[in-house]
């Protein structure tokens, strides 16, 4: 249902019950905040579009607190949203044109006819074909525009029509753009939910999962799920455990713990911003790549020593090489011991007969300049760091669960030293996984969630404020997202929150940060108060039910 824009901002501003329940059921402790952002972007349509019917969606961000890199390839996944969103304030037009503008003036309006993008990019077409057109077709000063393209033509894709209705809409959020926070996912969502309640359809979940994965590839994206599936089945006040099919989007496990009131989870911006659409695509890709790659492999590895082919043929996704699944973790060793640290593309391709290799790269690469693509590929780092994290992802919710909070602390930071580049004394991290290593895991009998692989996907200012947490009283920190930039999450007990803020905020003041990140002078105090924050989740993306202010469809 929708109801004049001007009623909308009488609602949220008018104190009523119906107000603090909606605001309490959607936002938890944030709802008051919220209210200045709706009617900002309402305010920002009616100086545009005029006093019009209109309904809402919203989408809020989300964090990882372990599972990271995993999702691509079915790992397990630990899940909340966040306080900051995206909301879409829309109109239904009778034409087939999208009016779509943001808040944020140097985000330029979206404006197009679907017929405008149906001659570019014909539906009859692959998606595969259709994002290869999409590299063409774009102007990069109009980044945003690629979301939104990509949503409605994969609108049109399901449905299997073209579209006859349009939108006027406002767009806009304070989720900050590449801070590893999702704010990407959060606008494909919220549009995504517009045009289901504008065309009257109510896809599944996985539907919409993978919906938004292929309109992130559109991008040049080569997204996984899980920033979607935080953001549309996450929960206020709520951890999400959950693990997917990386193909169908089907769901594996998924249990829901309340987060413990003891904890608090900080939150802290690096200022440095990354663009896996873009600038930061190939370092993203390498090691999503070699995941395929090595677990290709490990699989004729498996073969090669006796274990019957329709078993090793269910080891499908990162957390079946678990060591139950194997018969312990000697067996587990001894398959990481097989495989190769790294391997050249083109021995890769004439030496290994990998099903559907050729494939695979060019789904991969294949949107990128030939210059960007590797010529060499590293395989055992980033196989152990995936398969260890789904454990560690395992054991964090369990941890949490049973009111551990020193192991699942412990936990955060193993991970984030697969990704990390710098120690604390500021030298190179060593990451290597040798097999000397593995043969004391073995001979020990240490379990596999200690031992932290190598993604190697932070940065020198991420692993600081990382060390700076920690030492300041946090029980882990670790970066969250694809990392090479964007935020970092701190877990510590409630009465500690305030001591770990004070410290990070100190150090992004300092001269060491605004040398890293090439700024004249440091950050004043407020300046960097905006930068870190207490953590706070809330509902999941949905469409705002319309108050009872004489609805009209």
């Amino acid at each position: 249902m929708m109801i004049l824009a001007s009623k909308w901002i009488e609602f949220f501003l008018s104190p009523s019950a119906e107000r603090e329940r909606f605001l309490s059921e959607t936002y938890s402790k944030a709802g008051g905040e919220r209210i200045k952002l709706i009617t900002q972007i309402l305010r920002k349509f009616i100086d545009v579009f005029g006093d019009k019917y209109v309904f809402i969606t919203r989408c809020p961000g989300r964090i990882n607190l372990r599972g990271m890199h995993v999702d691509t390839h079915g790992g397990f996944l630990n899940l909340m949203t966040i306080q900051q969103e995206v909301i879409l304030v829309g109109h239904i037009r009778e034409d087939d044109k999208y009016h779509i503008h943001n808040i944020e003036p140097e985000h330029k309006p979206f404006l197009a006819s679907f017929r405008e993008l149906h001659d570019k990019y014909p539906l009859d077409a692959s998606w595969k074909d259709i994002c290869n057109f999409g590299k063409n077709h774009f102007d990069d000063s109009r980044h945003w525009h690629k979301y939104i393209s990509g949503v409605i033509l994969r609108f049109a894709k399901q449905i299997n029509k073209p579209l006859t209705m349009g939108l006027d809409a406002v767009v806009g959020g304070d989720i900050p753009e590449g801070s590893a926070l999702s704010s990407s996912h959060a606008l494909c969502l919220t549009l995504l939910h517009a045009l289901m309640y504008q065309n009257h359809f109510d896809f599944e979940i996985t539907t919409q999962l993978k919906m938004v994965q292929d309109a992130e590839w559109f991008t040049g994206a080569r997204s996984g799920l899980s920033d979607q599936t935080a953001e549309l089945l996450g929960k206020k006040d709520t951890l999400l455990g959950i693990r997917l099919h990386p193909e169908t989007a089907k769901i594996l496990e998924m249990n829901y713990h309340p987060f413990p009131e003891d904890l608090s989870i900080v939150v802290a911006n690096s200022g440095t911003k990354r663009d896996i659409s873009s600038t930061h695509a190939s370092s993203y890709i390498k090691n999503r790549f070699a995941y395929s790659v090595a677990m290709s492999l490990l699989r004729e590895i498996m073969k090669s020593q006796g274990i019957d082919e329709k078993v090793v043929e269910s080891f499908q996704t990162l957390a079946d090489f678990s060591p139950e699944n194997l018969g312990g973790v000697k067996q587990l060793y001894t398959l990481f011991r097989m495989i190769p640290d790294v391997l050249p593309v083109d021995v890769l391709f004439n030496d290994f007969n990998i099903p559907a290799l050729r494939e695979t790269f060019e789904r991969y690469y294949g949107h990128l300049p030939k210059e960007e693509h590797p010529k060499v590929v590293p395989i055992r780092g980033p196989l152990i760091f995936g398969i260890c994290e789904s454990i560690r992802a395992k054991q964090f919710f369990e941890a949490l669960q049973q009111g551990d909070f020193s192991l699942a602390g412990y936990l955060m930071t193993l991970g984030h030293n697969g990704d990390r580049v710098i120690d604390t004394a500021g030298d190179a991290y060593r990451r290597e996984v040798t097999n000397d290593m593995l043969f004391v895991y073995e001979d020990l009998q240490i379990a596999p969630y200690s031992l932290t692989g190598d993604f190697g996907a932070s940065t020198p200012i991420l692993d600081k404020l990382v060390d700076i947490a920690n030492q300041n009283g946090a029980l882990g920190s670790c970066l969250t997202g694809a990392g090479l930039g964007g935020v970092i999450v701190s877990l510590c007990m409630k009465e500690d929150a305030p001591i770990i803020r004070k410290a990070l905020e100190e150090w992004l003041c300092s001269e060491e940060y605004a040398r890293l990140v090439n700024r004249q002078s440091p950050l004043n105090r407020e300046e960097a108060g905006k930068m870190v924050w207490l953590h706070h989740s809330m509902q999941g993306a949905n469409l705002i039910p319309a108050p009872n202010l004489s609805p009209v469809h």
